[in-house]
């Protein structure tokens, strides 16, 4: 009973993909800033990057792998800003597009 994908792969908007997408939230894009893929094409909540997407914002880029995005946002910090260690990582609230989290 219900939908079932090959081994593998996942379900995400009634179709099996190789990769989960990184699905853009509206609290992740308030903290980038302005963010977008491709010159000129601006990116908002619900919007998603495939899997080796870069997603480029005001403070630096995010890579989209497997569903995750990575960010190197070191142009929004200043140099001994205070920022201590990162957390682990949370659970991620679903297997496809859902969100991970950790703080610092």
């Amino acid at each position: 009973e219900g939908c079932h994908c090959p081994e593998g792969t996942f379900q995400h908007r009634l179709a099996c993909v190789q990769e989960c997408p990184c699905v853009l939230t509206v609290w992740l894009l308030q903290e980038l800033g302005a963010a977008r893929a491709d010159p000129g094409q601006s990116l908002g909540p619900g919007d998603e990057l495939g899997s080796g997407q870069t997603l480029h914002t005001s403070c630096g880029n995010c890579s989209c792998a497997h569903g995750t995005l990575s960010c190197s946002l070191e142009d929004c910090f200043e140099a001994g800003g205070g920022f201590g260690s990162w957390s682990p990582w949370g659970p991620c609230s679903r297997s496809c597009g859902g969100l991970g989290t950790r703080t610092r």
